[in-house]
């Protein structure tokens, strides 16, 4: 029986048996290998961006020295902390307060600065607020089109023309949790005869109720654009300047 059965076994596997497959089966097979060629390219093609994003720590070290006295680094070695985890920096006092004749700094800092996220371009300007929320200002690749980065539970990114050295925000978005970088948007329309246009000042007001105190001699849009430019100077609450930046792309949009 044993004899039996090893011929049997011999037999089977140096037998080459054909094995028809129906004609719509076989289609079927091969539709799937081309899905899965298709799936399999689909997750290796990563999607590309103008602008990556990046982390805090590394970035500021690569830029602080454009940020002059706005936002000093403070080194600091501290037994067993992370020198690149978290970044301390000083700040021109709030108050515009002194010290011992000097002009007083505050100190502010970013925990887990090795994983907040920024974007990674140049930075021309940096201003840091209370609760670890900061405002950059990059240059981006073309020449006349600047963002402004807002560092505050929503990450807002605001596109800007540069004109005439004002700065005038005309596209706003949020960086979400997940994103990897952003594409840069210009403004397509004609940013200087909308400049010269009329203030619709009514519709102004219900957008920046502030507006209705120093009305009198803003006519155009221009002029508007350069009370704002300059009121900026002077706003330390993240909200306050969202607001007007807003209350900007409502003139131009």
């Amino acid at each position: 029986m044993n004899d039996n059965l090893a011929e049997m076994v011999t037999e089977d596997e140096n037998e080459n048996t054909a094995v028809e497959i129906p004609e719509n089966q076989n289609e079927a097979i091969q539709t799937t290998e081309e899905n899965t060629q298709e799936q399999e390219t689909t997750d290796s093609t990563e999607e590309t961006f103008d602008v990556t994003v990046t982390a805090l720590f590394p970035w500021f070290i690569k830029n602080k020295d454009n940020f002059g006295d706005n936002v000093s680094h403070v080194k600091a070695k501290i037994k067993k902390v992370d020198p690149d985890e978290d970044l301390i920096v000083t700040i021109p006092h709030p108050k515009g307060k002194e010290f011992e004749g000097e002009p007083a700094r505050k100190i502010r800092q970013f925990d887990d600065a090795d994983i907040v996220p920024v974007l990674d371009l140049p930075g021309i300007m940096m201003n840091v607020f209370n609760h670890n929320i900061f405002r950059i200002i990059y240059q981006t690749p073309i020449e006349d089109v600047f963002i402004k980065f807002y560092g505050v539970s929503a990450r807002h990114v605001i596109f800007c023309k540069s004109i005439d050295d004002l700065l005038i925000p005309y596209s706003m978005h949020k960086l979400k949790k997940n994103d990897k970088g952003v594409n840069i948007i210009d403004y397509d329309g004609n940013l200087q005869e909308r400049l010269e246009s009329p203030v619709p000042m009514e519709d102004l007001i219900l957008r920046y109720k502030q507006i209705e105190k120093h009305q009198e001699g803003l006519e155009t849009v221009r002029q508007v654009m350069e009370f704002f430019n300059e009121k900026i100077k002077t706003v330390i609450d993240v909200n306050h300047l969202l607001e007007i930046d807003r209350a900007m792309m409502s003139l131009i949009l």
